[in-house]
């Protein structure tokens, strides 16, 4: 295979053979299932419909953040699109609507839920009464504001319950936000420890392996069994970061709570190259650990199926 570096000389060519091999019937599937041999990848999905979102390429992960940060003057219930006039709205009414929404949402093949919300708050969620949560509710309805932040940490909560209720993952943002000028500190996955321990029996999914917060990430995942560290976006960010971050966790953890990629793109090529990394980067860890009797042959090639395949198939019910 020849081997490209782009250039002012191989631009031109590069470009060609890219146009050529884009414009190819079902594109997408020899990128994902021809070049990266992926069975089926979470996709984190933008639109409401999860009809259409799940494919034999991919499985939808939903947000609900309308719930979390709503301020719109309708609200839509169902993909009906029946709707409150947001003055007739009552807390109870919102959280019911929240629930319903949920379990659709599910039905029509999300996988897990998805929360990106360290972009623009912190991670800390608090305990918030039904009353106070309530007078909050009743406050936003009248000045048609934005939820506050209490508010928001009560709706957080009641997702999180109908989530361990109806047995679906949550994917959570963590560590390092796309883009300048946000607040690291928002997104340190230490805030989140008041929720493992809330909703023991719920799945939660760390992304990005909360770098530059890796440590603090692995010690949540190794002292709280429903917490699984994710390494999503992680190898391209510091291809350095991430071996030192996976073989620290493969002797902190369970090889077993550890998610060794994820793609995090929006198109198809960019996967290629971030899964030809991540393999470099784990074999070269692997590889390393036989070297140092750290592990043995048979032992790596465990933990390389796992974190590649095993554990993701296993935890997300695949």
């Amino acid at each position: 295979m020849r081997i490209y570096w782009i250039t002012t000389d191989t631009i031109g060519e590069l470009n060609t053979k890219f146009v050529k091999a884009a414009s190819q019937e079902n594109y997408g599937s020899y990128i994902m299932k021809g070049l990266c041999n992926i069975e089926v990848s979470i996709n984190d999905n933008w639109e409401d419909d999860m009809r259409y979102s799940k494919t034999d390429m991919f499985i939808p992960a939903w947000q609900p953040i309308a719930y979390l940060n709503y301020n719109d003057k309708n609200f839509t219930q169902n993909s009906n699109a029946d709707r409150f006039q947001i003055e007739n709205l009552t807390l109870d009414m919102f959280c019911e609507c929240c629930s319903n929404h949920i379990k659709k949402q599910i039905a029509e093949g999300a996988g897990v839920l998805k929360i990106p919300v360290a972009y623009w708050r912190s991670l800390y969620f608090e305990d918030v009464s039904y009353s106070e949560a309530n007078s909050l509710f009743n406050e936003v309805i009248k000045t048609k504001e934005s939820f506050p932040k209490k508010l928001q940490d009560y709706m957080m909560h009641f997702i999180l319950k109908s989530a361990s209720d109806n047995k679906i993952a949550v994917q959570i943002h963590t560590g390092l936000q796309e883009g300048m000028g946000h607040d690291l500190e928002d997104s340190n996955p230490m805030l989140l420890k008041n929720l493992f321990n809330k909703y023991p029996d719920l799945v939660f999914d760390l992304f990005h392996t909360g770098y530059p917060y890796d440590r603090e990430l692995a010690t949540l995942v190794k002292t709280h069994a429903n917490v699984y560290a994710d390494f999503c976006w992680t190898h391209l960010i510091s291809p350095f970061a991430a071996r030192n971050a996976f073989y620290e966790m493969l002797d902190v953890l369970p090889y077993t709570k550890i998610f060794g990629f994820g793609g995090d793109y929006i198109f198809f090529d960019g996967v290629v190259g971030h899964l030809t990394l991540a393999k470099q980067n784990i074999c070269t860890v692997l590889a390393q650990k036989v070297v140092n009797n750290e592990c043995d042959l048979d032992l790596s090639k465990k933990i390389l199926q796992a974190v590649l395949y095993d554990n993701a198939k296993r935890v997300f019910r695949i």
